[in-house]
């Protein structure tokens, strides 16, 4: 026998925390069974552009103009 444990003998379940859960339909059936039962939302929020400084690497005005447009 190998030593550490087999797969499926652990009854590991996975969840999934997000921190900005957009308000539209989840991609469930991509998912394994299952996971939707451990999803963590902390904030719901309506479904645009969510704009965070740090995800622009290069072009600061069009991503800046992007999130303008989101909220028009």
């Amino acid at each position: 026998r190998q030593a550490g444990m087999q797969p499926g003998e652990s009854n590991t379940e996975i969840g999934i925390f997000v921190v900005y859960n957009k308000d539209k339909p989840k991609v469930e059936q991509q998912l394994p069974d299952g996971v939707m039962q451990h999803y963590y939302p902390a904030a719901t929020t309506p479904d645009r552009w969510l704009f965070f400084p740090w995800d622009c690497t290069t072009d600061i005005e069009t991503h800046s103009e992007l999130a303008r447009k989101s909220f028009a």
